[in-house]
């Protein structure tokens, strides 16, 4: 079998670096494992190399283009509590941890709008639209610590699903960012 993915060389790691600067850029042995696991009791059959803290869609774009070009395996991840083991790495390479971009943009009451970033925790976004009488139905029993970016990449229900529906029910529009270079 021929190998379809890169490991990442040391000018590779000294360009990602640049990319995010040195204290979001994290190749320590605990950092690795830390985020090797999630909420799964699944073993791991890849660590990643290299763990990347973007701070916004710029970087990440800068990111997505030079790690596909040397065709290296990126995956995002929240605050790491997926059951689905969605975000375990399929072949090592680089952890986009995308926690702290979590900022609540805009709540847009006329329109029933509300524009996040994904590391927005669910519980957050209720108490921010609880003074509208508002609230974001889906609800995992992580709800105090789940992003609405790992909420929508699994599509994420709760109890309250049946009535509600799920994630993808409350999703209008996304900013994809491609990894065209």
């Amino acid at each position: 079998m021929s190998q379809i993915y890169n490991k990442i060389s040391e000018t590779l790691f000294q360009k990602f670096e640049e990319i995010v600067g040195k204290n979001y850029f994290f190749v320590g042995e605990e950092h690795k494992w830390a985020y090797t696991f999630g909420s799964t009791m699944i073993e791991p059959e890849w660590i990643p190399e290299l763990i990347l803290i973007p701070q916004n869609s710029e970087q990440i774009s800068e990111i997505l283009k030079l790690a596909n070009k040397n065709k290296i395996p990126v995956t995002p991840r929240g605050s790491r509590t997926s059951l689905s083991a969605g975000p375990l790495t399929p072949y090592g390479g680089i952890i986009l941890d995308l926690s702290t971009m979590k900022k609540v943009i805009s709540i847009d009451i006329e329109n029933n709008l509300v524009e996040v970033e994904p590391g927005v925790i669910c519980d957050e976004l209720n108490e921010k639209l609880k003074p509208y009488g508002y609230f974001f139905p889906p609800d995992p029993g992580s709800s105090s610590v789940a992003t609405i970016g790992g909420m929508v990449a699994t599509n994420a229900g709760g109890v309250q699903a049946f009535k509600y529906g799920v994630t993808q029910n409350y999703v209008l529009f996304l900013e994809v960012i491609f990894a065209a270079c």
